[in-house]
């Protein structure tokens, strides 16, 4: 709920990945909340930059050194967006899934991942299903 308020403020994170997001827990309470921080790339959606051109060499090094950055972003495709925001914390959902030994994301989420930005659901449709 969070990032579907900072994309229906105007803005995208920009980075998000395992640093940037901390567990909050109320003094006494079992349970932790999940904080999204660093907000220092973020950018207004009417601000955004086009894409950027990568050598195919870069793009296999980004790749491998930031596979939160959506491939859209990586390959050139077209600049930072909400799908490549949704791509970046869904990869990190996975990460989290996978650490804790939850199984493989579900489906749903997993369409998040999806390499056409186009066919990524938005925030709203993936809350609504789950």
């Amino acid at each position: 709920e969070a990032l579907l308020y900072v994309h229906f403020v105007g803005f995208l994170h920009n980075d998000i990945k395992v640093n940037n997001v901390v567990l909050d827990n109320r003094k006494g309470s079992r349970q932790f909340n999940p904080v999204l921080i660093d907000f220092g790339k973020s950018l207004p959606l009417t601000g955004l930059r086009g894409p950027k051109a990568l050598s195919t060499e870069k793009q296999k090094k980004y790749r491998k050194d930031f596979p939160h950055i959506a491939p859209e972003i990586v390959m050139g495709m077209q600049g930072q967006s909400i799908a490549s925001d949704i791509f970046s914390f869904f990869y990190l959902a996975e990460v989290i899934f996978l650490k804790a030994k939850l199984g493989p994301l579900p489906e749903v989420l997993q369409r998040a991942l999806d390499s056409d930005p186009a066919r990524r659901p938005n925030l709203k449709e993936i809350l609504d299903l789950l």
